[in-house]
């Protein structure tokens, strides 16, 4: 659930098909009155309205689980944090927060998106399975003899593996996981490979198939997983390589300085030209998701550490699914317009020519108008376009994909 409100003080989280609307934020005031009870009834109570608000339907589809609870006694508040589940399966990635005082008002809250209502919990991908297929994406030709350190459990199914290839522990769980098409049920399991570092990843309970990946591993300088740019004409071709993201044609470490300012080459800048999070954002380019089809950024490829090192299966090209390829397909995109931006710049379009970048360095242009880059854009299909608006307005690029009733 997103909450997108032209109001100055507050959001609003609701939909056209109910008249019922609930605050997520104030400013000034709570956003509901005294109650005299537990806070994690109060806040559970919140969450189940707020998700009634935004549904047709008089039941709510899940369930809230607490997470975690925090005290400022100073300030009289109690901080929650909440997971949703359905069936004792929590849906991945899907904490929200729920900040209470002492009369038991709320202040604050943090919704995750909506979920839509699972199908059965039946899978047919085992624990053992999974973590291979994992295995396998992350380091391809890579065995595992994985031993039983503690035996299925739950309704989640949980289980805790060791393997003589992973540095840690593997612990496996059952979660629920949102789909453009629907929700289902995937494993979730953490991989520690050396050289390769700490990996977060989803796959799908059924097909096996990799639905989200991240690295956990934070690196010195920010480096990614793409085709590189070449001599080739073809983008693709070949195998992808480790890139840095410190300038184009490729100087590991060292941002070209014909193209970018000292402050680029040395300190806390150091090599972050092209990323300056560790999300696909910098100053040159913003490489968002765009699946709602509303120009918003749904979300970027991100990850804790700087190495965004994605999993790439061509899902799409087999069975006319994106999403298992969707952090690599944001990190390649981020990647080649960045390598286009540097291109560009040797050829004269620099910041007094109007190039597209956030700060211009004192060297002309206006500035403040960096690409946004859309990756599976639904509101068009098999198209791709690049418009720069207006003067002082960010251009867009938008990488749409291709349906299945598309000709």
């Amino acid at each position: 659930m997103r909450a997108h409100s032209p109001e100055a003080q507050s959001g609003k989280a609701g939909d056209t098909l109910t008249p019922t609307v609930r605050a997520i934020y104030a400013l000034t005031s709570p956003l509901s009155g005294p109650r005299d009870a537990d806070a994690e009834s109060i806040g559970r109570d919140y969450l189940l309205a707020l998700e009634g608000a935004a549904s047709s339907k008089s039941a709510p589809l899940t369930h809230w689980e607490t997470f975690a609870r925090y005290e400022t006694p100073k300030a009289s508040l109690t901080h929650l944090v909440f997971e949703r589940s359905w069936a004792g399966v929590r849906f991945f990635d899907s904490q929200a927060s729920v900040h209470v005082d002492g009369d038991g008002r709320i202040w604050r809250v943090n919704p995750s998106p909506r979920a839509s209502a699972p199908g059965y919990l039946s899978v047919t991908v085992s624990q053992q399975q999974a973590v291979a297929a994992a295995m396998a994406a992350l380091v391809p030709g890579t065995g595992l003899n994985l031993k039983t350190m503690v035996p299925e459990q739950g309704t989640d199914r949980s289980m805790l593996f060791s393997d003589p290839a992973v540095k840690s522990k593997i612990p496996v769980r059952l979660v629920w996981f949102e789909l453009p098409d629907g929700t289902v049920p995937g494993w979730e399991t953490f991989l520690d490979v050396s050289p390769r570092g700490a990996y977060w990843v989803v796959v799908d309970g059924n097909s096996a198939e990799i639905l989200f990946s991240r690295t956990l591993t934070r690196s010195a300088e920010p480096w990614r997983r793409v085709f590189r740019a070449s001599d080739h004409p073809n983008p693709t071709a070949g195998n992808r390589t480790l890139e840095p993201l410190s300038g184009w044609p490729t100087q590991k470490g060292l941002c070209p300085p014909d193209i970018y300012p000292g402050q680029y080459r040395t300190g806390a800048l150091e090599g972050r030209c092209w990323a300056d999070a560790d999300e696909t954002i910098g100053n040159n380019v913003d490489a968002c998701r765009d699946v709602s089809g509303n120009n918003l950024c749904d979300d970027r490829a991100g990850a804790t550490g700087e190495a965004f090192d994605f999993a790439f299966t061509d899902n799409y090209a087999a069975t006319g699914n994106p999403a298992p390829d969707r952090n690599a397909a944001l990190t390649n995109a981020f990647y080649w317009s960045n390598v286009v931006h540097d291109w560009f710049y040797t050829l004269g379009f620099d910041e007094s020519a109007g190039n597209f970048q956030v700060d211009n360095f004192g060297l002309g242009g206006a500035g403040a108008d960096p690409v946004r880059l859309d990756v599976e854009d639904s509101s068009r299909r098999h198209l791709a376009s690049h418009a720069a608006w207006v003067v002082h307005l960010e251009p867009a690029g938008q990488c749409l994909r291709r349906g299945p009733d598309d000709s």
